[in-house]
């Protein structure tokens, strides 16, 4: 049981807790560069919200089967595994992350083993267009997606330590870039959908008309049908995120520039560029464009409460008097817009 108890995340976590609360330190993570967590809580909930209603669907595909319907057993073997995957998901999803207290840094993968490392002994942080690595020498000790919150912190305190953070993402950020970084991660999640049920269907197909060309066709017809609906709805995904260019297209309007040429100038690649005059952030769901020549007057971080969640964001005026609304997300990217700004007129 020992052995089990071990890739437990939960335990982990609380360990660590429970060592901070009798050394008299916050009981929190996410607030300093001193303690924080990286994880991918998020996406938790949307999986067990899906597992859920897969496993709604078996259970009502389990009773019509008992009740004499004929195509109840392939809906149950279809659904049964899809709920399963989910499942997993979900509780891959939750174990991933990366704790921070003090120098002691403990990354937990997704089959919820965890390794313990120093922080102060990290070389290295490589970015990708998608994940974020950390090596000691040659040797990668951790890798996190870079969706996952407070990796804010993360790079704060790897500044602070001089550890190099160096991105590997080769690709010039541009207007198409930006959209398609803030719809990626819903079109990995239907690419890995249609790969699962695929697999589910081929064998399906067979055992029910035996390796024949009506198999193969049927096969064949699955497959169009479902990568015509993965690009239909990409692109109006697509097209529904690129809202968030308004503000780039007002920029542009306003100061007599070219978004593109200004960021192949600077060397802007990836998903977010920070400096002096530009700050550009693409995550899931959301485009945040920033020009500091642009901003008149900054009013600030203002939340909007509801029921159930705070969604945050950044308002200004711009320098032709209109006020303008940035984020609507997590407050760690409306905090992170704030410290750009504050950071210069401090100065």
């Amino acid at each position: 049981m020992s052995a089990l108890s071990n890739i437990i995340t939960m335990q982990v976590i609380d360990k660590l807790r429970r060592k901070n609360i009798a050394n008299g330190k916050r009981k929190s993570y996410g607030y300093t560069t001193e303690q924080f967590e990286c994880s991918g809580d998020g996406y938790t909930g949307v999986f067990v919200i899906f597992s859920v209603i897969f496993a709604l669907i078996t259970v009502i595909a389990v009773i019509s089967f008992f009740m004499g319907g004929e195509d109840a057993g392939v809906a149950i073997y279809f659904f049964g595994v899809v709920t399963v995957l989910t499942i997993f998901a979900s509780w891959a999803s939750a174990h991933q992350r990366l704790i921070v207290d003090g120098n002691e840094a403990t990354y937990v993968n997704v089959w919820g083993m965890k390794l313990h490392f120093q922080l102060t002994d990290v070389t290295q942080c490589l970015t990708t267009e998608q994940f974020l690595r950390l090596y000691i020498g040659n040797r990668k000790v951790a890798t996190l997606d870079k969706d996952m919150y407070g990796l804010t912190f993360l790079k704060a305190r790897c500044k602070e330590a001089g550890i190099l953070w160096r991105n590997k993402s080769g690709r010039s950020i541009n207007k198409f870039t930006l959209v398609w970084h803030a719809t990626r991660t819903i079109a990995w999640i239907f690419i890995w959908t249609i790969v699962g049920i695929t697999a589910l269907v081929i064998p399906v197909s067979i055992s029910s008309r035996g390796v024949t060309v009506d198999a193969f066709v049927f096969i064949i017809e699955i497959e169009l049908l479902m990568a015509t609906f993965f690009f239909g709805f990409v692109a109006l995904m697509m097209l529904f995120f690129a809202i968030g260019l308004k503000e780039v297209n007002s920029i542009e309007r306003a100061l007599g520039l070219s978004f593109r040429e200004e960021m192949a100038r600077r060397g802007a690649t990836g998903r977010e560029f920070q400096d002096e005059q530009w700050f550009v952030e693409s995550v899931p769901g959301k485009i945040a464009v920033l020009n500091r020549r642009f901003i008149k007057t900054w009013h600030g971080i203002k939340a909007e409460r509801t029921s159930e969640t705070s969604l945050y964001h950044v308002e200004f005026t711009d320098i032709n008097g209109k006020r303008h609304k940035i984020g609507g997300h997590y407050k760690e990217h409306a905090d992170k817009m704030c410290r750009w700004y504050l950071k210069r007129e401090s100065k």
